[in-house]
């Protein structure tokens, strides 16, 4: 992906996304203003601006060639841009520009392509389905990802052993435990105290008192993260997607578990953190991965 800042008399210029063969670029302005500013978020503006990155070098070359005015196309790249239709559903919008004329907002609106992200219509559409066709059932498989989530997962796990310590402090029982962030340092040190680890010692042998940076390091780096870890954690968001869908009027009897699928299961994606260099960034070659579970219609 390549992302570029254009001047525009400000100090960090305007956010822009550049084809891959360095021929075209596209306003990115709806997702970030700048680039500063989508490094800053990275985790959330990196799906979006590699869906856009892929609309422009999918379309690029239509678009020099084809009837399309330039105000047209721009109005295309822009709905992907802001997330109303995905990189994909961009291409058959375009189709349809050719076909009819119509700008792409009409067509969008027309057509019903916007994208969603109201999970209240999303469970009323998903209820509607099954309730009109009783020979379809849902499948609900939880996904994660060893390469993405190792550092999460450890955070997670710290975090549990902290809780986990107050709880000892508070005398066990199963009510809910809340850490603040004034407890935090203290039950951190207890946890450290009590981690069977290799710790930095003073001159006649105790271990040293540490800063929580340090001991969180120490900690963090002895904690496992298997690929069984992350089939676990993949069938437990199966459990939740599908418990939680159980609650909207969804039946249950019709909502089927599917295997978990983890890193092993699928070849890592390209990744890593967003670089700038020249006033150009390069990132994912695919839009950033995000924890999720895939929902699955099929006949029974």
């Amino acid at each position: 992906m390549n992302l570029a800042s254009l001047g525009n008399g400000r100090p960090d210029g305007q956010l822009v996304v550049v084809s891959a063969d360095h021929s075209r670029f596209v306003s990115a302005g709806r997702v970030a203003p700048s680039l500063l500013a989508a490094l800053d978020d990275w985790h959330a503006t990196a799906p979006q601006l590699a869906d856009l990155f892929g609309a422009l070098n999918r379309l690029g070359k239509s678009l020099e060639t084809s009837p399309v005015s330039p105000a047209q196309a721009a109005e295309l790249l822009a709905l992907v841009g802001d997330g109303t239709i995905s990189g994909t559903i961009a291409k058959q919008v375009f189709e349809k520009m050719l076909e009819s004329g119509d700008g792409a907002a009409l067509i969008v609106e027309r057509e019903g392509l916007k994208q969603t992200s109201d999970t209240g219509a999303i469970e009323a559409a998903v209820a509607k389905v099954l309730a009109d066709r009783p020979v379809l059932i849902m499948t609900v498989t939880g996904m994660a990802r060893l390469d993405v989530e190792r550092e999460g997962y450890k955070r997670e796990r710290l975090q549990a052993l902290v809780v986990a310590e107050q709880r000892r402090a508070q005398g066990g029982g199963t009510a809910t435990v809340t850490v603040s962030p004034a407890q935090y340092p203290e039950l951190l040190k207890a946890v450290y105290r009590r981690a069977d680890i290799t710790k930095p010692r003073n001159l006649v042998g105790l271990a040293k008192d540490l800063p929580v940076p340090e001991m969180e390091a120490l900690l963090l780096a002895d904690i496992p993260v298997t690929e069984e870890s992350m089939r676990e954690l993949a069938l437990q968001r199966g459990v939740a997607v599908r418990d939680y869908l159980a609650t909207r009027q969804l039946p249950l009897e019709r909502l089927f578990l599917g295997a978990p699928k983890t890193t092993a299961d699928k070849a890592p994606a390209t990744a890593g953190a967003a670089t700038a260099a020249s006033g150009a960034a390069s990132g994912p070659t695919e839009a950033a991965w995000t924890p999720r579970a895939e929902l699955a219609l099929t006949i029974k």
